[in-house]
């Protein structure tokens, strides 16, 4: 009988050793179930943050195209500003050059007229002079 205690020892040993086994198996699928899961979650963040900082980044990108496209377009509007301004000051700086021109030539009429009559009232003189010259003489 001894033999079969021995025996049956063995056998008891082995069914404590395999339920050590066993238990040994289920905790590390249940750690590689947890590490699996603690992976797909952590996938999953990420996947969320790229997803967060690309929408992020298309918002920037198109807020700094607005700015631009409106920068561009007020700068634009400038420019067709100072145009217009510069075309009207030259149209004005014209109009004063003709009308320059014009007061020159009646300022000159003018002074043609007066030297005109210089000349006759001098013209008189001298034939006043000369015929008290001739009564005096």
């Amino acid at each position: 009988m001894p033999v079969r205690r021995k025996a049956k020892a063995q056998s008891e040993c082995s069914e404590d050793e395999l339920d050590f086994t066993t238990s040994i198996m289920e905790a590390q699928r249940i750690t590689q179930r947890l590490k699996k899961q603690k992976e797909d979650r952590l996938k999953a963040v990420v996947a969320d943050s790229r997803k967060a900082v690309e929408d992020l980044r298309f918002r920037v990108e198109k807020h700094y195209e607005q700015q631009r496209q409106q920068s561009t377009a007020a700068r634009a509007k400038h420019i067709t500003t100072l145009v217009e301004n510069m075309e009207k000051r030259s149209k004005i700086e014209a109009e004063m050059m003709e009308i320059l021109g014009g007061m020159s030539a009646r300022m000159k009429e003018v002074e043609d007229m007066i030297l005109a009559g210089y000349d006759g009232r001098l013209e008189e003189v001298m034939s006043v002079l000369d015929g008290r010259q001739r009564c005096t003489k």
